[in-house]
């Protein structure tokens, strides 16, 4: 894979099996077999987590699927949300899944001959900032936490737009990665960790900057929910990498050394007593493409 976003800390710590650091670079295109099919089995993984299933059923709410309406999945990964989508628009209707990535691709293409609907669902390759479809093609677009992690959000979102006809509905859900917090009592270090935890991410406010997007993109009846991830524990992977994120801040003079021990100690106390609280959000929004005869576009 690309080498990761984030500085490397020098403490190297080696994380369990089946944990990824949480960066853009996990989603990009690799010859890396091995990193792939780790990446593959994360977002199977996280595809079950109470929170995101939350996400997914406010994200078919405000989509407003019908029976017989076509839908494109613009970063459709291992095709999680391909057969609740199949199954809403029902035979009649059209659902087609895109992603860059071959081998997720591949997952999806097993995943939906598993479930008998490989024939009503079609996969694509392609790139979000230039989708491969002429304009007004679909009903709906769905897209869920891609665009944190792509070069032009803008250009992406433009192009949702482009391939909806007048009237058809664009979901985007999406981390907000420079809101993530933990209860910690020295707030400034703790955010100063927090921030370089997600700092391979490309597009870190990219869940409140959304609605801004879709306004500024033509969108009208523009609305959505946060949807919020109530944190009770670290585990162990979680922990190790956060410690040494603090010390490779104070490595680089950003945090003084024994400032740093103490934040490690602070957070390792909340664990231990069992007390840890941490926040993630993740902002579901929609958009309507105006219709020339009712909005007068």
């Amino acid at each position: 894979m690309e080498s990761d976003l984030r500085p490397e800390s020098p403490d190297a710590i080696e994380h369990s099996a089946g944990y990824i650091t949480f960066t853009s670079q996990a989603y990009a295109a690799s010859n890396d077999d091995a990193a792939t099919q780790q990446a593959v089995e994360w977002l199977e993984a996280q595809s079950v987590h109470p929170f995101l299933r939350d996400v997914a059923q406010r994200s078919l709410a405000r989509l407003d699927l019908q029976p017989g309406e076509s839908v494109l999945d613009v970063g459709c990964g291992t095709g999680v949300f391909l057969p609740g989508l199949a199954s809403i628009v029902g035979p009649e209707g059209r659902v087609v899944g895109l992603d860059h990535s071959e081998a997720f691709l591949e997952e999806a293409r097993k995943r939906l001959a598993d479930a008998s609907i490989a024939d009503r669902v079609e996969l694509v390759a392609g790139d979000v900032h230039r989708l491969p479809f002429a304009d007004a093609t679909f009903d709906a677009v769905h897209c869920e936490r891609v665009l944190m992690h792509v070069e032009d959000p803008s250009l992406a979102i433009r192009e949702m737009r482009r391939v909806v006809r007048p009237g058809g509905r664009v979901l985007v859900a999406e981390v907000y990665a420079a809101g993530a917090r933990m209860d910690h009592p020295d707030s400034e270090a703790e955010r100063l960790i927090s921030a370089e935890l997600v700092s391979g991410i490309r597009n870190t406010s990219m869940g409140i900057a959304l609605r801004g997007l879709l306004v500024e993109t033509g969108f009208t009846d523009v609305g959505g929910d946060v949807v919020g991830y109530f944190e009770e524990a670290l585990d162990q992977d979680e922990a190790e990498e956060w410690s040494a994120l603090a010390r490779g801040l104070a490595a680089r003079g950003v945090l003084e050394p024994a400032r740093a021990e103490a934040a490690i100690e602070a957070m390792e106390d909340k664990r231990t007593r069992g007390i840890h609280c941490g926040l993630a959000t993740i902002f579901v929004v929609s958009g309507r493409v105006p219709d020339e005869h009712r909005d007068g576009a």
